[in-house]
């Protein structure tokens, strides 16, 4: 099973190669940050159960 933080890294990864610059490189950037986060919070749940 794919987890929805990895999905949002694929989304992020696939919007920087998008040929609008100022566009696709800042919606890319804010969609990797927005996977990590989620990847660091489903880290931190599992951590602390």
């Amino acid at each position: 099973m794919v987890h929805r933080s990895t999905w949002v890294l694929i989304i992020g990864v696939v919007l920087l190669f998008i040929p609008i610059p100022p566009f696709a490189t800042i919606a890319g950037v804010l969609t990797i940050l927005a996977g990590l986060v989620m990847f660091g919070i489903r880290i931190f749940r599992w951590a602390t159960n």
